[in-house]
């Protein structure tokens, strides 16, 4: 399996499938109106879930030995096995723990930004959707090299480069004067966010047995959207006695100093990141 390949192409496919909605949806509204829209939507949820059904995914047992059959006290006792696994291995808490602080510091740009545009640059709506092509073409972009860039320097340190390109467009808002200024930073936050997801997610899927991928993956997800409302209500606090510019290069610094706190220790550092299922990379 080559886990880096499959990321890039689930990120790439992801990012088409936003460029194409987002492309296609001002003509469907305008032509079906938001009725049509809507049952367009339904429409295309109906077949995600017929094509993923239809994909035949090997069955794995749990690691003691037990039969697929679910009951609800199973179902708990897998449950309570996912979660101490997460909190037994290091690098995954890690991982969950820098996830949620990344989450945590980048939610509110999409919150920060137009006001920023208006009320520091003066910008007016068309501007703003012009600077804001930024983000789907960058991660269109970002999409196509992350196997790449990947397997030239390994997961770690894709990890690493994505967040700190993700600090860096960040604080480079500090010094913004212009709408290209904006399009210019913009584009390389978002420039890393396909790389950084990629050497994260490798790297978990590395270091997590095959029947506890799911609860896992479902840690991961609820860490890290649980910091969202928090993230933008702090924001929001900060936003009315921090100025916007001052406020973006804090963000960006806290994501550089959380990066090099939590990726450059020991345990971080180790070949065991690289887990049992093949060692990429030998960086260090």
């Amino acid at each position: 399996e080559d886990l880096i390949t499959s990321n890039s192409m689930h990120s790439f496919s992801e990012t088409a499938a936003q460029m194409i909605g987002l492309a296609c949806g001002g003509a469907i509204v305008a032509t079906l109106g938001i009725g049509g829209a809507l049952l367009i939507d339904f429409l295309t949820f109906i077949i995600s879930a017929l094509l993923i059904s239809s994909i035949k995914i090997p069955s794995t047992t749990s690691s003691d030995g037990q039969g697929s059959d679910l009951t609800v006290a199973q179902f708990f006792k897998d449950l309570g096995e996912g979660l101490n696994y997460v909190r037994s291995t290091r690098i995954i808490v890690i991982c969950a723990v820098l996830a949620c602080l990344i989450n945590f510091l980048l939610a509110p740009l999409n919150v920060l930004l137009p006001v920023f545009a208006k009320v520091n640059l003066n910008l007016d709506v068309v501007s703003l959707s012009y600077v804001f092509l930024a983000e789907p073409i960058s991660m269109l972009l970002a999409s196509l090299v992350v196997s790449f860039i990947t397997k030239k320097i390994g997961e770690r340190w894709a990890l690493r480069a994505g967040l700190f390109l993700l600090a860096s467009g960040s604080i480079l808002f500090y010094f913004v004067k212009s709408a290209p200024g904006v399009f210019v930073c913009l584009s390389i936050l978002i420039f890393g966010v396909p790389i950084a997801s990629a050497g994260l997610h490798t790297i978990m899927q590395r270091n997590t047995p095959a029947d506890k991928m799911g609860r896992v993956s479902s840690v991961m997800s609820t860490l890290s959207l649980a910091a969202m409302p928090l993230s933008t209500a702090t924001a929001g606090f900060l936003g009315e006695v921090i100025p916007l510019p001052a406020l973006f290069a804090l963000l960006g610094s806290l994501v550089a100093f959380f990066t090099v706190l939590f990726t450059f220790n020991r345990t971080f550092r180790s070949n065991t990141v690289l887990g049992a299922a093949g060692k990429l990379a030998t960086d260090t």
